[in-house]
């Protein structure tokens, strides 16, 4: 059909070095994939309730550090788009997984992307870093921004927490205690 999409699968044991190169062609677009299989030994990884991130350092010292999608968790299948950024510049690109869960980390040994030079470059892009998955993470606290924000207007026009508990105190003793542990929570 009309689908243009090649993937590479890799299989990763996390214990152990990728021998095998990977390739990719410069310049191209949304069209290069890596499907890895993470293993611990001959076990599949787990990969429930994990997300699965790539660091890599391209030829010209800028840096990527995306996500990946995760395809079958059980079986610790997960896909690595090769973006344009990934693919701009010629050279070796080195690569290590980031497998996260809460405040764990743990990180595949690292390996190399050989992204063969174009004799076209009419597609040039500019090499630059990537981010996309802080940019996530960042837009998911944006709801958090909101938030803020409507506590901040809330409190416009009360004073400071020290006068309003010097007025509250002025009019009883025990209702200041029962405002700052209100306050606390």
């Amino acid at each position: 059909g009309g689908d243009y999409v090649i993937t590479k699968v890799g299989n990763v044991d996390l214990h152990l070095p990728i021998y095998e190169r990977l390739t990719a062609k410069q310049g191209d677009i949304a069209s290069r994939f890596i499907l890895f299989h993470l293993l611990d030994g001959d076990t599949p990884f787990d990969l429930t309730g994990k997300s699965v991130r790539v660091y890599a350092r391209k030829p010209d010292k800028t840096e990527i550090f995306n996500d990946l999608v995760i395809n079958d968790k059980t079986k610790g299948y997960c896909t690595l788009e090769l973006t344009s950024q990934c693919l701009a510049s010629a050279g070796i690109v080195k690569m290590e997984l980031y497998i996260s869960q809460s405040s764990k980390v743990l990180t595949s040994i690292p390996f190399d992307l050989e992204v063969i030079s174009s004799i076209n470059n009419v597609n040039a892009i500019v090499s630059t870093n990537e981010f996309s998955a802080l940019n996530a993470a960042l837009e998911s606290v944006q709801d958090f921004d909101s938030l803020k924000r409507e506590v901040v207007e809330a409190r416009k026009g009360y004073g400071t927490l020290g006068e309003r508990l010097d007025n509250i105190d002025s009019h009883g003793n025990g209702l200041q205690k029962i405002i700052v542990k209100n306050i606390n929570i």
